[in-house]
Formats: C-alpha cells, sequence, structure tokens
C-alpha cells in the first residue's frame, strides 16, 4: 500500500495518513509537507500564560531577556 502512496497510484485517506504520522511521531502537517518541523506548529492557543510571556520576553530581549524573566520567578519563589 506505501508503494501506491508513494507512486501516486491511489491517495491515503485521512484516518490512514494519522496513523502513519502517530506510527513515525510526526504531525499530520509535516507528513504531507505543510510545515518543516516533524512535530508541526503550536498555536499560540496551545501556550500557557507563562509561555506567552517568555516567548514574547525572547523575541523582545533575547536569551538575556528569558535569563532575567527566569531569575525573577526564581527570586519570587524563594520569596
Amino acid at each position: 500500500m506505501i508503494y501506491r502512496y508513494e507512486t501516486g497510484l491511489t491517495d491515503p485517506s485521512v484516518g490512514k495518513l494519522q496513523m502513519i504520522a502517530n506510527v513515525l511521531e510526526v504531525s499530520l502537517d509535516y507528513l504531507v509537507g505543510a510545515v518543516d518541523d516533524p512535530r508541526g506548529q503550536i498555536g499560540e492557543v496551545d501556550l500557557t500564560d507563562d509561555e506567552k510571556q517568555m516567548v514574547t520576553t525572547l523575541r523582545q530581549e533575547g536569551w538575556p531577556g528569558v535569563i532575567r524573566l527566569g531569575a525573577d520567578r526564581v527570586a519570587k519563589q524563594l520569596g
């Protein structure tokens, strides 16, 4: 069947594509060539508020900003 998919003789169903993606441990988007990252893309809704803040800080201030953010969090936890 894989030969038939690879040669274009037949197209797999969405269910079969999902099974193949699961076995290969890649995202369905990656399997069909929509993204280059095998893990797929993380949507903003998939991030917690802390994660969103870290991404925003990384984009605005780079790694020094993320390190500062982490140090601030640790200091708050230690009281």
